[in-house]
């Protein structure tokens, strides 16, 4: 694990996820691990006990986000991003701010306590090492970074009934009625059946073999910053390649996942939830490697400002596909294929002369 490698972090974001959540993960993504790592499903398990009982001396403290009870904001309109703080200071403590009033963080807290009673003693200390914040579907990092998140609603539009299924199949295979009372040792050893596992048929009896690669997680993110006359861009060892002078300074980032935007209702949908932000991408994440299946080749004309198109290649799907390659450059965009650079970032000069914020990507 990275937390292996490094010597202190001080600290760590996650969603919540419930347990059965968790549970739905471990089961799609058993079938991606040649070799079973023990240690990933050990996490998923109970992701702030392993963390904080094997990696409490590197660990400064976690925070947990969930879903606000008041809901996400409503998509599009004349959503406005908030200016940075004058007196921003980029050594202060990390800070994950709701745009709300914050009402929902001590509901969330509770009900974290509620579903997880073993995570109470990180959350009771007068120094807890666990913090709960709710987000409505956006957040400030630090007073000076906003990020939006989202998936599409086409993916599942019965999901709750679904989970529902997928929940009762689960207590069916201990004959439980509450998942808390299933062991890790009894969770882990139906893992390592990998397909033949019967959560795997819990998932397929209720999900189908429908790909959950549609429910990726999108996130664009923003520095919020004065505008200023130059963009540096430049990778692989600090080696200036470019100095490109943009007019409308388009500073957001928008990383895709593996969303699909290959229909025209995925990216409808797509185009109400950012519409405040379109003109803002410079930089856009081509989806699953640049696979056709998550591809319109309409749409880059939404995304009139993107310049640069990062791919990350996969031999093993035959990514990215010729046709998404050409269609970024018949819309004169350029695509960076990043497996050839060690580091691919860009800089921005933001706040003051001396601010240096540094995307890596």
């Amino acid at each position: 694990m990275l937390l292996e490698k490094v010597t202190q972090v001080r600290n760590v974001v996650m969603p919540y996820l419930s347990f059965l959540e968790r549970i739905l993960i471990a089961t799609v993504n058993l079938v991606n691990f040649k070799v079973f790592d023990q240690r990933y499903f050990e996490f998923l398990y109970d992701p702030i006990t392993y963390l904080l009982e094997n990696y409490s001396d590197k660990i400064g403290r976690i925070i947990l986000i969930g879903r606000s009870p008041e809901g996400p904001p409503s998509d599009g309109g004349d959503f406005q991003i908030p200016e940075a703080p004058l007196d921003f200071n980029p050594e202060n403590p990390l800070d994950i701010e709701n745009l709300g009033d914050g009402r929902g963080n001590e509901a969330l807290k509770q009900k974290i306590m509620s579903e997880v009673p073993s995570w109470n003693r990180f959350l009771a200390s007068d120094e807890p090492p666990l913090t709960v914040k709710t987000h409505n579907g956006y957040a400030i990092l630090l007073g000076s970074l906003f990020f939006r998140f989202f998936n599409l609603k086409y993916s599942f539009p019965d999901l709750d009934k679904k989970l529902n299924c997928f929940e009762n199949c689960i207590k069916g295979i201990w004959g439980v009625t509450d998942l808390r009372n299933v062991s890790k040792e009894e969770v882990i050893c139906e893992l390592r059946r990998k397909r033949n596992n019967k959560f795997r048929k819990c998932y397929e009896n209720c999900f189908g073999k429908k790909n959950l690669n549609l429910t990726s997680l999108a996130c664009l993110h923003i520095p919020l910053i004065k505008k200023s006359d130059e963009l540096l861009i430049f990778y692989d060892d600090n080696k200036k390649i470019n100095v490109l002078d943009i007019r409308n300074f388009c500073t957001a980032t928008m990383l895709t996942g593996d969303l699909h935007l290959d229909r025209y209702n995925y990216i409808q949908e797509f185009e109400m939830h950012f519409k405040p932000f379109l003109k803002d991408i410079f930089i856009f994440q081509v989806p699953h490697h640049g696979s056709r299946y998550n591809w319109n080749n309409n749409l880059l004309t939404l995304l009139n400002n993107v310049l640069l198109l990062p791919i990350s290649v996969s031999y093993k799907g035959n990514h990215p596909h010729n046709k998404v390659i050409l269609n970024i450059f018949n819309h004169n965009k350029i695509p960076i294929i990043v497996n050839e650079y060690k580091n691919f970032q860009y800089e921005l000069y933001k706040i003051n002369k001396d601010l240096l914020v540094m995307y890596g990507i």
